[in-house]
């Protein structure tokens, strides 16, 4: 009977031995993701290449991962997951160290350990964690006697991006943006623009305001793996690029924007032309200052893979609509 490994997450890489997947999913740079599985998780991706096929077919199937569809648990504590399993290989267990499940063949336990009791025991784990987080957060809050209407106002932002992550979106959508190519701003009234090019925070706010219209969201990003995937076009679709690249074109293409918005604000004679004069001044200098300087490279690179981070869900479901669509006119007959 013959046992093959292989990486769901590119597809390419296969084995017939555990240490060489395991070598290969523990690489500080992952690899790259295909398009056929954008909508895996990264615990998804990473049960799918622990399970072997046996001459050809794999014991699982999406029904059995569909709890790990958000969850990148098993792959943030691989290190200790590896470790049990290779305990477990080593000794010969067919019981499980957390329930005592008793089974027939190593590999059914091994199976056991990733889709259940290893996954709920650091779920339960962080779980707990973040309550206690959460806990410390408000006693620090009362005693240092922070403003509560800002405290009241960050938790209604983190729960109106809670619910709106819940909404599915039933909408028609011709079609997302490709990455290489100018956002939508048409949905920004004069006003919000005039406040973007005279903030102190023009660039993080302005990508705020781009990505609240749905088909600006064409990238998916991937922090944990330092990479992302970006909407191409219709043909292309998705294709991967690494963070340090996406923050870089993101860079590039709200400072072309903003300019064009401070040259309208100018045209248009809505503000003093000593303020317009010094926000396009800023508008460069800060773009300037990111592209010479490493350190701040680093901390923009992190606030707009957050920025993009906190819209990943609904930027799936907008690639889901996509490929759909896609797929629906690649089989629509014509004349």
């Amino acid at each position: 009977m013959s046992i093959i490994y292989k990486c769901k997450r590119c597809g390419k890489n296969e084995t017939n031995l555990f240490p060489n997947i395991k070598k290969h999913l523990n690489k500080k740079y992952a690899c790259n993701k295909k398009k056929d599985v954008i909508f895996y998780s990264d615990d998804q991706l990473f049960v799918c290449s622990l399970i072997p096929y046996y001459n050809n077919i794999q014991s699982i199937n999406m029904d059995d991962i569909d709890h790990l569809k958000h969850s990148n648990i098993l792959d943030r504590n691989k290190k200790e997951l590896f470790s049990e399993l290779e305990n477990i290989e080593k000794n010969k267990l067919k019981d499980c160290p957390y329930c005592n499940k008793n089974f027939s063949f190593i590999t059914d336990l091994k199976k056991h350990m990733l889709l259940n009791c290893f996954y709920n025991k650091y779920k339960n784990i962080e779980n707990k964690n973040e309550n206690e987080k959460v806990i410390s957060e408000q006693i620090n809050n009362d005693i240092n006697g922070t403003n509560n209407s800002l405290y009241n106002k960050c938790n209604l932002t983190t729960n109106n991006n809670n619910n709106n992550n819940n909404i599915n979106i039933n909408f028609e959508v011709n079609n997302v943006t490709p990455f290489d190519k100018d956002w939508d701003i048409s949905k920004i009234n004069k006003n919000d623009k005039n406040s973007i090019i005279c903030s102190n925070f023009m660039y993080t706010t302005f990508l705020e305001e781009i990505l609240k219209n749905k088909n600006n969201l064409n990238v998916i990003i991937d922090k944990d793996k330092d990479s992302g995937m970006v909407y191409k076009n219709d043909v292309d679709e998705y294709i991967q690029m690494k963070s340090s690249d996406i923050a870089s074109k993101t860079m590039e293409k709200l400072n072309i924007q903003l300019n064009k918005m401070n040259k309208d604000a100018k045209e248009e004679c809505f503000l003093f032309p000593n303020i317009i004069d010094y926000s396009r001044q800023m508008i460069n200098k800060k773009y300037n200052d990111y592209v010479k300087t490493e350190s701040i490279q680093n901390n923009v690179q992190k606030f707009i893979c957050d920025i993009y981070d906190s819209k990943k869900q609904e930027s799936l479901e907008m690639a889901e609509i996509v490929i759909e669509n896609n797929k629906k006119n690649t089989n629509k007959v014509g004349f």
